[in-house]
């Protein structure tokens, strides 16, 4: 389905965008129905997720939907049990619309599917001037590619802890225990944010953390309400948790953390 209907749908409003980062651990979502989402990753296992206005659910990655035998794409064949876990969430939940990378249009489609793709959108007005930058690379820039299309004037990110904050972090909600953490020392804003920054005012909900790319503001001042961390088996369901284990690159449960 053509991205044109979506075209400034929302001038002048405010948006929700919603990453996997840790910060999620001690944040109610709840919080956070306000405004409209737009999210990524594996945030719609969170118990809280059906609190939140998601009308919007980008899946960048390119032949997630495709058949192994077709992509030969190794790096994907681990995803197999989370993937069908997406098919099923897209075919149960009708009233989102979803953004898929055009690599899967023979694999995946429906009313509420949608492809994005860097060479379908390069020539529109919203993006040509954005010249050398593919805006649906990964999650995080196909979120504010999205709130920008649309015509959103202010995004709050929540859980773009990697993207907002100059801090790293080895673990995602959904992963066991608090990762392993370290400051570091960014010096140069991301051009992509750089230049959306001049069409929107971007700001990041954090726990804590010296900010970069955008403004941050904290939790418990944007909520008026204090941080509580949750560990992953207390966010989501231990069925969620099985499959996330399937993945070999997320350490899930507490024996495999170390």
């Amino acid at each position: 389905m053509s991205l044109r209907k979506f075209h400034n749908k929302h001038i002048g409003e405010t948006c929700f965008l919603f990453g996997d980062g840790p910060s999620i651990k001690s944040f109610d979502l709840s919080n956070f129905d306000e405004y409209i989402g737009i999210c990524c990753g594996n945030l719609m296992l969170h118990n809280n997720f059906s609190k939140l206005d998601v009308r919007y659910y980008t899946i960048p990655e390119p032949y997630l939907f495709v058949p192994y035998w077709i992509h030969r794409q190794e790096n994907l064949k681990d995803f197999k049990v989370l993937f069908k876990e997406f098919e099923k969430f897209i075919d149960m939940n009708t009233g989102i619309d979803f953004f898929i990378n055009a690599a899967n249009i023979f694999s995946k489609s429906g009313f509420n599917i949608n492809y994005i793709h860097r060479y379908l959108h390069k020539n529109h007005p919203k993006f040509y001037h954005f010249k050398g930058i593919d805006p649906f690379r990964g999650s995080f820039y196909a979120c504010l590619s999205l709130a920008h299309f649309m015509g959103f004037s202010k995004a709050y990110l929540v859980g773009f802890d990697a993207f907002t904050i100059q801090r790293k972090s080895s673990n995602r909600w959904y992963e066991f225990g608090r990762g392993e953490t370290e400051d570091i020392e960014i010096q140069k804003v991301d051009d992509y944010v750089g230049m959306l920054k001049k069409h929107m005012n971007l700001y990041s909900i954090v726990l804590d953390g010296k900010p970069y790319n955008m403004k941050s503001i904290k939790y418990e001042e944007y909520t008026g309400k204090p941080a509580e961390y949750k560990e992953n088996y207390e966010l989501t369901s231990s069925k969620n948790l099985k499959i996330l284990s399937t993945y070999p690159g997320y350490r899930i449960f507490k024996d495999r953390y170390h």
